[in-house]
């Protein structure tokens, strides 16, 4: 934050003489600057009419995302007069201009006299307008150096103050152009804090428009689209089209995970996307494959295969072709290792009175002998015993413990972990002292120091995280990769877990008995049949199990009711069976988490969020940006990485406080405070209920999982799959027997396209 003050803040009220609720082009200048975040664009600005229609000096406040504007500045504002329960009347800013820079002697005089440009105070600017009159804007753009004819001006000052006019000038020039184009004023604020000399960002965007999609976040193509057109851009400019290639790749990367599209794939999507409202799109192919050997020349694109049909973006080809890299080296080294480690394994299982399963012995040698090995299971199966075994024998082998690194994708996996098994863990992230801005400090020239290097739910890892961790890993260290090969994969692209074992080179142990499972418990055991695609093997006896619900929808009535109809039942069923939880069975609000296939429909994440957060947190009213309302005590999540608050996509708290006048959300994330700005609350949701997606590599003591046949196309084994692998005390299956049935059944899952495997097993050739 940044906090600029000329004079003792006070509450200021709405003039007498601004009887109107809407403000229009109203000219002010600002008398002080109260609070302005340049990251956000907020501000609280206290300003007076400047303007001989409004010729009080009358004080009031000004609110928005006009951080951009200075102390001592005029301009024009549009906005809405709003009443704040605590300071009193506000004009919310909507808008803002900036009149027409002076030119005449006595309007710059004043200007110069507010000390915006540095160096010049009210006598210095008195004998500028003296020598110069009415040419002082001309001399100061024009022939900066003749600011030495006057006195009291030497060198040094009259290049600071030419460079601090022009800098000012380029920001008013600026500002108008992007309101002109559409930008508002939190996109313009992130563009100046891109580039703060405004003249730059200007030529930046009016060359290539569609350089907002990539260098702004927040402004996808579609928005930069939209401008470009405002600005006359033809519809088949090249710009426009090479924007929409590298588009469509980014939406394959996020979306569905592939590393790289199929060159036929991404013609006809981009060609859909350029022009939607037509059928055959076909004439736009030929201007597509243009537009992808021009970026390819440009080193843009990487074109693999014989017929260059695979394309990738450069920096997951990199992130493949590094990974590969790695992964060949530790293959390839030679560590020393005791030669029969079944004495020690014995020995612990003898201390800690335990009996391992065979395959867990394996995994712990395993682990132990090479220098990267993975082991994989579902729940129950012994994955964490595995690890504190393997860390114990580690340290009688010689390994310090502060040689041994345990990590997660995720916060919270992290913090799973580190609870299993009494040894500190961290994300991944940590691990390698990540600093926004500069990337990982731990890297290839700077390894960690880690002897041993275990990384848990590695499902979760993407091809670019385990690059930046493989880069990490120091001569001479062991790394073993902890995961369930049948939960979904990455939230990004790749598929690091299933192509690292499907390449053969490197050694698996898969554990597939359910080592422990406590009387009358079933979560890991109906798990385990929904792997298999057994529908009969599920145990939906509600007597017989004391962790497993099946609270069937189907009543007899199912038939006579319309598909929306079934959805709403079943959605005030999932409504009633966190009542239950609750009420019947000792949960609190917090322990309980819906996981639902989808995100929009009657029973999907966002419907369900608004329901239960009226539900289980009614209090007062909290404060409302964009489209969510939050409160003090709500469950919230993250959405994206975000490296300077050092908060990652999945990552989940709770609401500690909301401050309505500095404008911040306090959330409780995994024990630590986070602070978020209004405007960084976009990539907050409430997180009552989440997709099945985001909850990898979280647990929770209760779980709800509605299941509709209006969610046909979601309705898949690995997504159930997963979802049921989240609980750890209590599953609640709520739903429509074909629905159950069909999720159990289907296998049909997206292949991601990488090449991951098949280059591993070439380099080892």
């Amino acid at each position: 934050m940044e906090l600029a003050v000329a004079e003792k803040p006070r509450a200021v009220g709405k003039p007498n003489h601004l009887r109107d609720a809407m403000v229009e082009g109203l000219a002010v200048k600002v008398r002080n600057v109260t609070f302005s975040n340049p990251q956000s664009g907020y501000a609280v600005v206290s300003v007076y009419p400047d303007t001989a229609k409004h010729p009080s000096r009358e004080s009031f406040t000004c609110v928005g995302r006009i951080a951009s504007i200075s102390l001592g500045e005029t301009v024009l504002v549009w906005g809405e007069w709003v009443e704040h329960k605590k300071f009193g009347m506000q004009l919310q800013v909507e808008r803002f201009e900036y009149p027409q820079m002076p030119t005449d002697g006595d309007s710059v005089q004043g200007f110069l006299e507010t000390g915006f440009v540095k160096g010049v105070g009210p006598a210095l600017a008195k004998r500028i307008v003296e020598h110069f009159g009415d040419q002082t804007v001309f001399v100061i753009e024009n022939q900066p150096e003749r600011l030495m004819e006057v006195s009291g001006i030497g060198r040094k000052t009259y290049k600071r103050m030419a460079e601090s006019w022009n800098l000012h000038r380029f920001k008013r020039e600026s500002i108008v152009e992007f309101q002109a184009w559409g930008l508002g004023p939190g996109t313009i604020q992130k563009v100046l804090n891109r580039w703060p000399n405004g003249n730059e960002a200007v030529q930046a965007i009016r060359e290539n428009p569609y350089v907002l999609a990539w260098e702004i976040v927040g402004v996808g193509f579609t928005s930069a689209d939209a401008i470009a057109k405002g600005m006359g851009y033809a519809a088949d400019n090249p710009n426009r089209i090479k924007a929409c290639v590298l588009y469509s790749l980014d939406q394959a990367a996020s979306g569905d995970g592939h590393c790289f599209m199929e060159r036929a794939v991404l013609v006809s999507e981009t060609a859909s996307t350029l022009d939607p409202q037509v059928e055959d799109t076909t004439g736009w192919h030929p201007l597509v494959e243009q537009a992808i050997e021009e970026l390819f020349l440009n080193n843009r694109l990487v074109l693999h295969g014989e017929g260059r049909d695979m394309v990738y973006k450069p920096n997951l080809w990199t992130a493949e072709e590094k990974v590969v890299g790695y992964i060949t080296r530790l293959l390839r080294a030679r560590l020393d290792a005791p030669q029969d480690l079944g004495p020690m394994v014995a020995e612990y299982e003898t201390v800690h009175c335990i009996t391992m399963h065979e395959k867990q012995r394996e995994a712990v040698c395993s682990a132990l002998s090479n220098s990267v090995s993975i082991i994989t299971g579902g729940p129950g199966t012994g994955k964490t015993t595995i690890v504190r075994a393997v860390t114990t024998i580690a340290g009688r082998l010689g390994v310090e413990q502060k040689r041994i690194a345990l990590a997660s994708p995720t916060g919270r996996a992290a913090k799973r972990l580190e609870e299993s098994t009494g040894m500190p863990a961290s994300t991944i992230h940590r691990l390698l002292g990540f600093k926004p801005g500069e990337g990982f400090t731990n890297r290839e020239d700077n390894p960690l120091k880690h002897k041993l290097v275990i990384v848990d739910e590695v499902s979760m890892l993407d091809i670019s995280l385990a690059r930046a961790l493989l880069a990490a890993v120091g001569e001479g260290a062991r790394v073993v990769f902890v995961g369930d090969k049948d939960q979904l994969p990455s939230v990004g692209p790749g598929n690091v877990l299933k192509d690292l074992i499907v390449s053969r080179l490197v050694p698996v142990v898969e554990l597939t008995h359910i080592y422990r499972q406590d009387e009358g418990s079933f979560i890991s055991l109906n798990a385990a049949a929904v792997r298999m695609g057994d529908r009969k093997g599920l145990c939906l006896d509600n007597t017989a199990s004391n962790d497993f619900k099946w609270w069937n929808l189907d009543d007899g009535k199912q038939g006579m009711l319309q598909p929306s109809e079934r959805a709403r039942m079943l959605a005030d069923r999932v409504i009633f069976s966190v009542e239950v939880l609750i009420g019947n069975y000792g949960f609190a609000p917090r322990d309980i988490q819906v996981l639902a296939p989808m995100y929009k429909s009657v029973v999907g994440v966002a419907e369900l969020n608004r329901r239960l957060q009226q539900k289980l947190n009614p209090g007062e009213k909290g404060v409302t940006i964009g489209f969510t309302e939050f409160r003090i005590g709500d469950r919230v999540m993250q959405m994206r990485n975000d490296y300077d608050l050092d908060v990652f996509n999945g990552d989940q708290g709770y609401i500690l406080g909301i401050d309505p006048k500095e404008e911040v959300v306090i959330v409780d994330m995994n024990g630590r405070q986070v602070i978020y700005d209004y405007a960084q609350m976009d990539q907050v949701v409430l997180s009552y209920a989440c997709t099945i997606h985001k909850s990898q590599g979280s647990e929770y003591p209760a779980v709800v999982i509605p299941l509709s046949t209006s969610n046909w196309i979601m309705l898949q084994r690995n997504l159930l799959y997963t979802a049921v692998t989240r609980a750890k005390g209590m599953c609640v299956l709520v739903g429509e027997t074909m629905a159950l049935t069909q999720a159990v059944r289907s296998v049909k899952t997206n292949k991601r396209n990488t090449l991951l495997s098949g280059k591993l097993r070439a380099a080892a050739a």
